[in-house]
């Protein structure tokens, strides 16, 4: 065993600095449920789109397949609640979203209530005020979800998005899908109002939960409110759908209608389990990126782009009375929309690149001299700004840097740790991060590196996030030293004697006592005669090729240490009897009675041997070294170049063997 596997394993073993490994995907029963989940939505809308079965059957499954997966949703945001014991915010959203989908399996019973029991659905009935009120609980909850907080025009901004998007959506709804005739004062009834009302409802959760997103939620929510999202997103396509053909006809079953809704329903009731999952593997936090936010800047031009071509519909029977120039107004208003936007994009474009010019010359000057490595990253932790310094460090220009992601230049171990540093300071509002990463550069040159992150992303002629590391390499490698000095043999790379008493201990104490441990304590025969003759140096050569055979001996999982001057020692896990802890412990003794050669001089000496298990020894390390130390005297006591198993029996009669 090489002394870089040692050093790894009393590392990982030691009780002070062993990490939990995160859990993997498949060990947690709710993404199992998941699998279960996607398995029984493609069932299902295969018996509805085939009809299998007798008709009784296919209304049931047809009625009644969405309550599992509701029931499922409900319980799935129970869990989530349970998961965020420290986060009151997302625990009310999870329950009021858990509400939301208990309402609509409530209104879903009462429609198969009166489907199934083929009496006439009364309008509006119970069904009706649950799926209004469903969806008033999710809204409720998606509001709920903690988000960096918006004050001021930012505030103001959201809502007249919001207000702007539904507008648009109302105006194309009532067109397209209702129909305006349907919609005047004088042939409006309370069906058609119904008809109108429920998409409209699903759209508003729509446009929420959208600009939730986009204004970037705190962290680890992205994911999750994607899911709900898309979820959301075919439940309003599907009620469209059930909508156009209420209104311009009787309502018949439709197979894709409940295929969506299926879907929909589904997504939706997934998305809390992603939240468990989040928590539960430690998942990096994500956020959205400045894609997000050109999204949100389009948004309210596409809104006005829809009501523009609603409004064009609306006046195409003018032609008749203003002819080609109804036609020529609308192009025209339809050309202005696209040059208010293009303006606006520019615009910003021109102000972000004087800034970013501007403070780039002025971070420039400033660290054009200095030894350390500063950087600007952008918003998606992209490299903005990368100062002279990296040449020294890794080799690599600064502009080698500019626009490549800091994790493509971290070390694998560290992507984890540099993100969720500087999201958690993002997200959470604090003015900067430490942390402690490896820079890999050319040729695999790695720098390590002291870095302190501050959050400049509203000062105003930065707008980034400004990185100030200091090379550590050299005091990571004095430090690496002083542990190996500390818990290894300068002389052969094994573990010293402290280290291996700490990793005996260790495994006793963490390894079910049904699984045992053996202890080799090995002496060599006649080394004092080598080193009496040929001289020190050729003994510290003999030591080095003994420990080198000795790894070579044992198995993989073995610890071997240089206890005190020929004596060493070794640790083996999982040893399954006595007779394979004998056979190893040949396996050693033979390859030491081979000839070495030191000095220039062909040299024998042999080993004494002496090995014990927790199934004879007491099971503490003291007594696990004693016992092989006493059978290691036994064997010497024997004529020496033997392995001795220690029989307890024997231990009082134990007396040190003369010599070497």
């Amino acid at each position: 065993m090489t002394p870089q596997m040692s050093s790894k394993m009393l590392t990982e073993q030691s009780p002070v600095s062993s990490c939990k490994v995160a859990p993997l995907w498949w060990s947690d029963w709710g993404n199992r449920a998941l699998v279960g989940l996607g398995v029984y939505l493609l069932v299902y809308i295969l018996l509805i789109s085939l009809g299998w079965g007798s008709d009784r059957l296919y209304a049931y499954v047809a009625e009644l397949g969405f309550a599992p997966i509701l029931i499922l949703g409900v319980v799935f945001a129970i869990r989530a609640i349970r998961h965020l014991p420290g986060d009151r915010q997302s625990q009310k959203a999870w329950a009021l979203v858990g509400a939301g989908l208990a309402g609509l399996f409530i209104a879903d019973a009462f429609w198969a209530w009166y489907t199934l029991g083929g009496s006439a659905e009364p309008f509006p009935s119970p069904a009706d005020a649950f799926y209004f009120l469903s969806v008033v609980l999710m809204l409720l909850g998606v509001t709920r979800f903690p988000r960096n907080k918006a004050t001021g025009t930012k505030y103001v901004r959201y809502w007249l998005d919001a207000t702007i998007l539904l507008i648009s959506g109302l105006v194309a709804i009532g067109y397209f899908i209702i129909g305006p005739e349907l919609l005047t004062t004088q042939s409006i009834s309370i069906e058609t109002a119904m008809q109108f009302v429920y998409p409209a409802t699903i759209l508003l959760l729509l446009i929420v939960v959208l600009l939730k997103i986009l204004h970037r939620p705190r962290p680890g929510r992205i994911g999750v409110l994607t899911l709900f999202t898309a979820g959301v997103f075919i439940y309003f396509v599907s009620t469209l759908w059930w909508a156009y053909i209420e209104s311009h006809g009787s309502y018949e079953f439709h197979v894709p209608t409940y295929a969506l809704w299926m879907i929909g329903f589904a997504l939706m009731s997934a998305s809390p389990q992603r939240q468990v999952d989040v928590v539960r593997r430690k998942l990096p936090n994500t956020e959205p990126g400045e894609l997000a936010s050109r999204i949100e800047n389009l948004l309210p031009y596409l809104a006005a782009g829809i009501a523009l071509v609603v409004f064009t519909f609306a006046a195409a029977p003018l032609g008749d009375q203003f002819g080609i120039l109804v036609w020529f107004v609308m192009f025209g208003a339809l050309l202005l929309v696209v040059r208010m936007f293009l303006t606006l994009r520019e615009n910003t474009q021109y102000q972000v690149d004087q800034l970013r010019q501007a403070s780039e010359a002025r971070i420039q000057a400033l660290v054009e001299y200095s030894s350390d490595l500063i950087s600007v990253l952008d918003r998606d932790l992209r490299f903005r700004f990368q100062s002279p310094s990296s040449r020294q460090l890794i080799g690599l220009s600064p502009d080698t840097f500019i626009d490549t992601p800091i994790l493509d230049w971290a070390h694998d171990d560290d992507r984890t740790l540099i993100f969720d540093a500087i999201q958690d300071m993002i997200m959470n509002g604090h003015h900067e991060a430490r942390f402690e990463w490896r820079l890999v550069g050319l040729h695999m040159r790695v720098a390590e590196l002291e870095t302190i992150a501050s959050n400049e992303l509203e000062t105003p002629g930065v707008h980034g996030i400004v990185l100030n590391s200091r090379d550590i390499s050299q005091r990571k490698r004095h430090e690496r030293e002083l542990d190996f000095r500390a818990n290894y043999d300068a002389l052969t790379g094994l573990l010293n004697r402290e280290a291996f008493v700490v990793m005996l201990n260790y495994s006793l104490t963490t390894t079910h006592r049904t699984s045992n441990i053996g202890v080799m304590f090995i002496d060599l025969d006649r080394f004092k005669s080598v080193n009496d003759t040929l001289g020190h140096d050729a003994g510290d050569d003999l030591l080095i090729q003994v420990a080198e055979r000795m790894r070579l001996s044992v198995r993989g999982q073995d610890i071997i240490s240089r206890f005190a001057g020929d004596e060493f020692t070794v640790m083996l896990p999982d040893i399954d009897s006595t007779d394979e802890l004998m056979a190893i412990a040949g396996r050693v003794r033979q390859s030491i009675d081979q000839h070495f050669t030191v000095a220039g001089t062909e040299v024998s000496i042999s080993p004494s041997i002496g090995v014990t298990t927790t199934s004879i020894s007491d099971r503490t390390a003291e007594n696990l070294i004693r016992d092989a130390d006493v059978a290691m005297y036994i064997a010497k006591r024997s004529g020496r170049d033997q392995s001795v198993l220690f029989q307890p029996e024997v231990f009082d009669e134990q007396i040190p063997a003369d010599g070497d």
